[in-house]
């Protein structure tokens, strides 16, 4: 799970990581829970709310490959 902050989150309507939908929780206006979709790739995160979408602009998120196991 990630926090992801902001202004006017409330109301939020879908979350996605790098194009994928990702489940989340608005906790207040400002700030917003989002669990990492299995599939997500690293690239902006995008919230929507009625008043239109936000996006992560050129701060990403990054997915790292699974660490390897013995």
């Amino acid at each position: 799970v990630i926090i992801v902050t902001g202004t006017n989150l409330t109301g939020a309507t879908s979350v996605s990581i790098g194009g994928a939908p990702a489940t989340y929780t608005v906790n207040r206006d400002g700030t917003v829970s989002v669990t990492v979709p299995a599939n997500a790739a690293s690239g902006v995160i995008s919230i929507t709310t009625p008043g239109g979408t936000a996006n992560s602009g050129r701060t990403t998120f990054t997915v790292l490959p699974p660490p390897p196991t013995i």
